[in-house]
């Protein structure tokens, strides 16, 4: 798959904004602040782009590219080497989820990245297989929801996994990043629902979230199986 181009289609419609919802905070400002060279890469290698329609706009010349985020699942090893054997787990169940609503590997995904939208695919190599009447439903949307939101956390803005969260900790994650500043911890909580709007289970875990005593960041993760669409929001350090 090395340096490989994936074509994927996009309207060009505007996206909008979650500003009432998802307030702007010291872990994104730090995010656009990194240089490029010490961004994470998008994917192990591979360029995913979608040309825009250009609505609007006059010539081939003109025709925007919006570069796609590709979300791995058979490479959360590689974003998170402290997982072990889980990474593969967390990948699996994810595929699962996914497939269990009818999505396949290469499936378009919403992302909203602290209130701004972007585009972006899923893929993976297989998911489990078996009954499915033989699995807890309630866990395996949990369990998609975080593998998601582990391959999002590391790709959207560099975080891997240090440690799992503990009761009293109000997190499920505890991650780790290097930057200019020294090394960040990231309480990270997250949440998923197999159908239906995220915006209130985004409110709940931001609010969870807030209570953590570790870290000197905290974000909240929902995802959606059925859309699917993952929201990635900050809760700024300080505030209730």
């Amino acid at each position: 798959m090395t340096g490989a181009v994936v074509p994927a289609e996009a309207d060009g419609e505007e996206v909008t904004a979650q500003a009432g919802l998802c307030r702007a905070s010291a872990l994104h400002k730090d995010r656009l602040s990194q240089p490029r060279s010490g961004l994470p890469q998008r994917s192990a290698g591979v360029a995913v782009r979608a040309d825009a329609d250009g609505r609007g706009l006059r010539g081939e010349a003109e025709r925007a590219t919006i570069e796609v985020m590709l979300l791995d699942l058979a490479n959360l090893f590689e974003m998170h080497p402290r997982l072990g054997g889980l990474a593969e787990f967390y990948g699996g169940r994810a595929a699962l989820g996914l497939e269990r609503a009818s999505h396949q590997s290469g499936v378009a995904i919403g992302l909203t990245i602290e209130a701004a939208e972007s585009p972006g695919r899923v893929v993976w190599a297989t998911a489990p297989v078996g009954d499915l009447t033989q699995y807890d439903k309630a866990r395996v949307t949990e369990d998609a929801a975080e593998g998601v939101a582990l391959a999002l956390a590391h790709q959207a803005q560099g975080w891997r996994v240090w440690i799992r969260g503990q009761r009293g900790q109000f997190c499920d994650w505890l991650m780790e990043r290097e930057n200019g500043q020294g090394r960040q911890v990231l309480a990270l909580e997250v949440g998923g629902l197999a159908e239906g709007a995220l915006t209130s289970l985004l409110k709940e875990k931001l609010s969870q979230v807030a209570r953590s005593p570790v870290g000197d960041r905290r974000c909240a993760v929902v995802v959606g199986l059925a859309a699917p669409e993952v929201r990635m929001c900050s809760h700024p350090v300080g505030e209730p």
